[in-house]
């Protein structure tokens, strides 16, 4: 029940922010996008056995009608890294709750990010 409220509410945050921040500001720069917890966070949570299929298809459904209401970025900027770098930089920013991230799932999550930024239009 608790992974279930946090992935609909980091779905719900990126949106207020970005309706905020374009509410205030001409320009916004933002570090994440909805599109990173619809296509990489919560389909990798599903393939995990974490998030059933009727609680998935229902967050998709939520984020393609939230989708509907906002413009898609302008620029989208990718930073691009191997799974050793990845991890690498994970240790070094030395978060205790990090040490206990599996590497299939750093890699689960590098590969759908690539597979996702290689289909964007």
């Amino acid at each position: 029940m608790i992974r279930k409220y946090l992935c609909f509410r980091f779905l719900f945050i990126p949106l207020h922010l970005l309706i905020d921040s374009r509410n205030c500001y001409e320009n916004t720069v933002q570090d994440r996008t909805l599109y990173e917890d619809a296509y990489i966070f919560a389909p990798n949570l599903h393939a995990m056995g974490l998030m059933n299929t009727r609680d998935y298809e229902t967050y998709l459904s939520l984020f393609e009608l939230m989708n509907s209401f906002i413009k898609p970025p302008d620029l989208l900027l990718y930073l691009k890294a191997s799974v050793p770098t990845l991890v690498n930089q994970i240790a070094k920013r030395g978060r205790e709750y990090e040490n206990s991230i599996r590497l299939d799932y750093i890699t689960s999550l590098n590969e759908r990010y690539n597979d996702w930024i290689d289909s964007y239009n």
